[in-house]
């Protein structure tokens, strides 16, 4: 599993159920890497979406209190569920996205062996945070500027522990 994120200078990712950031540069990355893939969000990141479902992926929605009437959904109310629809339809790993919020990046990062970060130069109003990364490693590093907003695109492996 993948996950990604836009984040703050102190990892906020959103306000009020709304992303922080909106740039051009980084939704067209998020696209094109998610394009034809399988998406994994919880509820509050589904309902941030302008238009529903994104089109021309697999939408799951990890949430146990909530019933999504959008054909386009897959729900699933855990991780195990999870799980099971992904191992019976012969759905790879590598691509599944985890693209949020909070509590899913919580229970599912360390699962994840590589993360797509955009981290903007900038600090915002934020109610919802990025777990740490610690035990992150940057392996592809690159700079972009829109406008007035700086931010770097970064490519992060998980760095397993060394069995001994």
């Amino acid at each position: 599993m993948k996950a990604i994120a836009c984040v703050d200078r102190f990892l906020g990712i959103g306000y009020k159920g709304q992303l922080l950031f909106h740039l051009k540069e980084d939704l067209k990355r998020f696209k094109e890497l998610t394009t034809h893939k399988t998406l994994v969000m919880g509820y509050n990141t589904y309902r941030s979406l302008p238009n529903g479902a994104l089109p021309q992926r697999t939408n799951i929605v990890l949430t146990k209190h909530h019933r999504i009437k959008d054909p386009r959904v897959i729900t699933v109310e855990s991780e195990k569920e999870l799980n099971e629809y992904l191992s019976s339809r012969n759905i790879p790993t590598d691509d599944v996205w985890l693209i949020g919020g909070e509590q899913l990046y919580k229970q599912f990062l360390q699962k994840c062996d590589e993360l797509y970060l955009t981290i903007v130069d900038d600090i915002k109003k934020a109610d919802s945070y990025f777990p740490d990364l610690n035990g992150w490693k940057v392996t592809n590093s690159y700079e972009f500027e829109e406008g007035n907003t700086r931010f770097t695109m970064q490519i992060l492996r998980q760095q397993k522990a060394d069995a001994n």
